[in-house]
């Protein structure tokens, strides 16, 4: 069984779970990713989100910060807006 059609599988579970299927899905830029693969093969619109943009999200949720913050994720590498990889970013 591929890769792919285990994420399919799963995401078929959770939408019957919820009675939903997403329409749109935030992800990073990579479209390569089997989750992103599965989920297009669904017919969710995928939403992308440069690989540093995402942590930083994900810490000021995580911490309940909102407004202006300066931080330098330095987690390795991710693609940027420019298709190529980046290593980190002061945002």
């Amino acid at each position: 069984m591929s890769k792919v059609i285990v994420f399919s599988e799963a995401i078929r579970h959770s939408s019957a779970s919820s009675k939903s299927i997403p329409k749109s899905s935030p992800t990073t830029f990579t479209r390569l990713f089997l989750h992103n693969m599965a989920l297009q093969q669904k017919g969710v619109a995928l939403i992308g989100v440069q690989h540093h943009h995402a942590h930083v999200a994900s810490c000021m949720a995580e911490n309940h910060l909102a407004g202006r913050v300066l931080v330098l994720p330095l987690d390795g590498t991710g693609y940027g807006t420019d298709g190529n990889v980046w290593g980190g970013r002061c945002l």
